[in-house]
Parts: C-alpha cells; structure tokens; sequence
C-alpha cells in the first residue's frame, strides 16, 4: 500500500498501473488540522469512458478525461443522476471535452468553458481554502466556494458552467 497526501492506494493484481482501489485511513476528521482534506497526487488526465455514467461519451459528452482516482471521479458525476432534465439537455445538446484535472490558464480558477468547443475543464486541485464557506448570496465569489468538501465544489463547479 502507498501513502498518497492523505490518502493510502493499492495497485488492485492485474490492473493498469494507474488503476487504484482508494483506501482512505480511519482518523477523526481533522484529527491531524487538515479539517478531513483529501489532496490527490497530481498526474495529467487520462481518458476515462467508463467511469462518466450517468453520461456517455458519444452522446453526451465527446470525450471525458480525469486525473483523479475512480472514486472521488464517480463521486463528482453522481450529482448528475439527481438532475434528468440537465442530463437529457446535454443529450440533446451535448459537451465537448469534459476534464477533471488541473490544466486550467491559472491555477487558482474553479474551472474553465471554452464556447466554440463546448470544452469544460473542472479544477480538481484547488486550493481548500476555495471552498467550504457559508453560503451567503453576493458573499461569494462563486458557488462553488459553498462546497462542504472537494468533491461538493467540483460538483457545483459543473453545474455552473
């Protein structure tokens, strides 16, 4: 097992050596001052087809790359599931590039949408001081800033664009 940030991986027997079972240590959240922030290792995006459900590349989003683990990658495209109206607009109208990653023109943006291409890249390496505040309307900078955790403020950041 090896010790990523805060989070311990496991190469699973046969798999691609980016493949990682995410085993996540048992403490109390912020035992350690880290308020229960799990940081990834950054690596570039690699495409991920099979991990965008409840969308489809080819009919809803023409390709969909992530730099994040399995895991933490469902768990953002989970909050889709609860909007059908949204999931049938981008069937009907659809993405171009969809990307979890941290290759964004600065690296303090939330996310970026080119308009000619219909890209969207979400910043999966933000800083944890970009989210988790009180939602207050014309307080914050954006809405996603009122995600309770990384996972909750890239789900935000994807319904905003």
């Amino acid at each position: 097992m090896e010790r990523i940030g805060f989070i311990y991986a496991r190469a699973e027997a046969g798999s691609s050596p980016l493949s990682f079972r995410v085993h996540r240590r048992n403490r109390k959240r912020g035992a350690s001052g880290d308020n229960g922030t799990i940081q990834f290792p950054h690596m570039d995006p690699v495409s991920r087809p099979d991990w965008v459900s409840p969308l489809a590349v080819g009919n809803h989003v023409r390709s969909f790359f992530s730099s994040l683990p399995e895991v933490p990658t469902r768990e953002v495209l989970l909050s889709l599931r609860g909007d059908p109206k949204l999931v049938a607009f981008l069937e009907r109208n659809g993405l171009g590039r969809l990307e979890l990653s941290g290759r964004l023109p600065k690296p303090e943006w939330n996310g970026a949408h080119d308009p000619p291409t219909a890209d969207i890249t979400i910043n999966a390496y933000r800083a944890p001081s970009s989210y988790g505040h009180e939602f207050i309307p014309g307080e914050l900078k954006t809405v996603s800033e009122a995600g309770r955790n990384l996972v909750e403020a890239m789900q935000r950041s994807l319904f905003t664009k």
